[in-house]
């Protein structure tokens, strides 16, 4: 939805895990394994770069025992920070409109959040039968 209101045709994505510990890493394994399976389903070849900042030992590890098993090509679209995102690493790929001010950008929290919110009221579930890996979503009718 946002990448048609904005002309866009792929994603960024950037995923900061400076709050994430160790008993969390299974939600973060078990979000981006259902994300990504919609992400191919439903909109595939558009993720420009996937960029894992704080991702830790346990991330990176994960990583090179899985990569194997995903399509070279994505695999180049993924790169690990050790730090945080700052607006030095992320100008590469991202507006710096885009980026918040907490990472060196001049993106306003309000104004993104706000984007969301738009994306979030536009979609429901198709149905109340859910599919295998979540329930389907689609944009309400206007």
């Amino acid at each position: 939805y946002l990448c048609k209101k904005y002309n866009a045709d792929r994603i960024s994505c950037v995923l900061d895990l400076t709050h994430v510990t160790m008993s969390g890493i299974t939600q973060v394994v078990s979000f981006l394994k259902e994300s990504s399976g919609y992400d191919q389903k439903y909109y595939p070849e558009t993720m420009r770069r996937m960029i894992v900042c704080n991702g830790g030992w346990a991330i990176t590890g994960a990583w090179k025992g899985i990569k194997n098993f995903i399509d070279p090509r994505t695999q180049q679209k993924i790169s690990f920070v050790g730090g945080p995102p700052t607006a030095k690493v992320l100008t590469d790929f991202i507006d710096m409109s885009q980026i918040p001010k907490k990472y060196g950008g001049d993106g306003d929290v309000t104004a993104l959040a706000e984007n969301f919110k738009v994306v979030a009221d536009a979609l429901t579930p198709v149905s109340s039968s859910s599919t295998a890996g979540g329930t389907p979503l689609t944009v309400k009718a206007s």
